[in-house]
């Protein structure tokens, strides 16, 4: 199992027009087809000292294996996702991991 974990900080100063369209955008993803799902969310509140509550939305993906990942990032919904919606973010982490070893 191939798992993909994608946490995305916004530009500050978006206008709500901008940031309607990067949730539409955001939430079409969980369209694609993935063999384990796919979850997209926000952070949560946490006092624990280790949470990093600082981004907001978060998405992750399982994937049969490297190449199911590599088809979704080719996917069209998520390259229109990038194309219209990367000049609104202002920092992206990934976190891509295998669990079968």
């Amino acid at each position: 199992m191939f798992i993909h974990h994608a946490f995305i900080w916004l530009q500050p100063a978006l206008s709500s027009e901008d940031k309607a369209l990067f949730q539409e955008k955001f939430l079409a993803m969980a369209k694609i087809p993935s063999t384990g799902g796919i979850s997209i969310g926000i952070p949560i509140a946490s006092s624990r000292p280790v949470v990093d509550s600082s981004f907001d939305f978060a998405i992750t993906c399982h994937f049969m294996d490297q190449d199911e990942h590599d088809r979704y990032q080719k996917h069209p919904l998520h390259l229109e996702f990038i194309g219209q919606c990367q000049k609104m973010w202002r920092h992206v982490i990934v976190y891509d991991s295998q669990t079968d070893f």
